[in-house]
């Protein structure tokens, strides 16, 4: 892994404040594939330091798919769009947190 623990920390330990959540959000939707796929890279972060709400807020940004994001504008326009996308990311904040 290119990351060294310490930087996993740093990043997305439990004291990384707004950075970490940003990161997590924008990870999670810029990730594509499988779940099945990222469980051992998310599991070899969570013993390298990752913080578990970092990790479901992670989990929970990858609703918003951005390849489908173009055909969501055309089928419901760019408000509904652009409002779904921002409750799904808050609610990953939400899980995250609870």
């Amino acid at each position: 892994m290119a990351l060294k623990p310490r930087q996993i920390v740093e990043h997305l330990g439990e004291k990384s404040g707004t950075r970490g959540w940003l990161l997590a959000l924008f990870s999670g939707i810029i990730s594509h594939g499988p779940m099945y796929a990222w469980y051992p890279m998310l599991e070899e972060l969570r013993e390298k330091g990752m913080s578990d709400k970092f990790l479901i807020c992670f989990l929970s940004a990858r609703a918003v798919k951005l390849p489908l994001l173009p055909l969501m504008v055309d089928y419901f326009g760019v408000l509904f769009t652009c409002a779904l996308s921002l409750y799904i990311l808050i609610g990953a904040v939400v899980q995250g947190l609870l």
